[in-house]
């Protein structure tokens, strides 16, 4: 799992508990008067709950900015031709290797994705149906490697990964 997805997974689980945990407080202080008056008391006592918990909300939050800024900056990939180095963006590389795909298996769905990891193109896709997809594969990398290289002059290994998720 890419990290990004792992980031999100998380912030969604933390919304939810938020939302369960505030409809459960505001549940109780409506039905239950108990509730209302420890909650009272409790904000009234002085003690360093409200120091920690402003720390860790705060803390989370800046941690969550942290993860939301590397999930969302540009994803480059840089590339050295004629001793003249230059950059490429992740879009651009997963156009051209969605267009291919569909060139090459217009049945089949595009690549689930195509991303930058080390400076190095991954593709996840799914499996071509078929019997001789796994020679059929190795002509289509060398294809697609033709491909990356005329559009965008990249001439180093890729990766394919094939799943069925």
């Amino acid at each position: 799992m890419r990290s990004s997805k792992a980031i999100f997974s998380a912030v969604q689980f933390l919304i939810l508990v938020a939302f369960f945990s505030l409809g459960a407080l505001f549940l109780g202080l409506y039905s239950l008067p108990q509730v209302k008056q420890n909650l009272v008391e409790w904000i009234i006592q002085e003690n360093d709950n409200f120091l920690f918990l402003g720390q860790l909300i705060l803390g989370t939050a800046f941690f969550l900015t942290l993860c939301f800024w590397a999930m969302n900056r540009q994803q480059l990939l840089r590339l050295q031709m004629k001793g003249t180095p230059f950059f490429v963006d992740e879009d651009l590389i997963r156009k051209i290797v969605a267009q291919f795909w569909k060139e090459e298996f217009p049945e089949e769905p595009k690549p689930k994705d195509v991303y930058l990891a080390r400076q190095r193109i991954e593709i996840v896709a799914s499996p071509p149906k078929g019997e001789n997809w796994v020679e059929e594969l190795e002509q289509v990398e060398k294809r697609l490697a033709k491909k990356l290289s005329e559009h965008i002059g990249y001439e180093r290994e890729f990766f394919v990964s094939l799943t069925t998720k």
